[in-house]
């Protein structure tokens, strides 16, 4: 019976002295990185939220007020901080006057409420203007030619790179070398959500089986001790 209560005591030991150490391993990393930084080794997937707006260069023109772009990559395991996410499925997000788009951008289509087929930079212009004549004006059309590089580039995992801050405009310029159209502005939230294990993480829970053999170890020749004297 004392056997059995000293293996229960030495179990919720160890559970408890591993859960300690995967607090303390999370402090020292905090302690010595930006907080934002994410951890080298993870499960986890990459996330975009994209606005762009373009008011257009001349009075009257179509306004293109904050059209939101999200995407999600797939979830997957990786050894150090993926240098590229690649994002196939892109919503281009509706209002109560427009549907959401859907974009498939290793298949180059688009899913729009029944609607199915290539997507154009027709399709977008008119997408984003809901108007025939107005999806023809430059700006528009600039933009909608624009979206579809960076849809490519999603697809690719070239996009500017995951950041606690905003990108805008020039992000996009140095990173992809497609300048953003004149009159456009554009914001890009681009983050990772992982769950990570660092190695230190490794160091304190190897640590934690070896501490507890010892310590059987030292408690099992104390007893063979104390029944040789006996």
């Amino acid at each position: 019976m004392k056997q059995i209560v000293n293996g229960i005591a030495i179990g919720l030991i160890t559970l408890l002295a591993m859960a300690a150490s995967l607090f303390v391993s999370r402090l020292i990393w905090l302690g010595f990185h930006h907080h934002y930084r994410e951890m080298p080794q993870g499960y986890g997937h990459g996330q975009i939220s994209m606005k762009v707006m373009n008011w257009g260069p001349n009075e009257g023109d179509v306004e293109l007020v904050g059209v939101p772009i999200g995407a999600r990559s797939e979830s997957a395991w990786t050894w150090s901080p993926p240098k590229r996410i690649h994002y196939r499925k892109l919503r281009l997000e509706g209002s109560p006057s427009r549907l959401e788009l859907t974009v498939d951008a290793v298949e180059g289509t688009y899913q729009l409420g029944e609607t199915t087929g290539p997507l154009t930079p027709e399709v977008l212009a008119r997408w984003m203007t809901r108007t025939a004549a107005g999806s023809k004006q430059a700006h528009v059309r600039e933009t909608a030619d624009w979206l579809i590089a960076v849809i490519a580039a999603a697809n690719m995992g070239t996009l500017p790179p995951p950041r606690h801050h905003l990108h805008g405009n020039d992000s996009f310029a140095e990173q992809l070398s497609i300048p953003v159209p004149d009159d456009a502005h554009v914001t890009l939230l681009h983050g990772l959500s992982r769950i990570g294990f660092w190695w230190l993480d490794g160091v304190f829970l190897a640590s934690i089986p070896a501490t507890v053999m010892w310590f059987v170890r030292r408690r099992t020749r104390r007893a063979e001790q104390l029944t040789d004297l006996s």
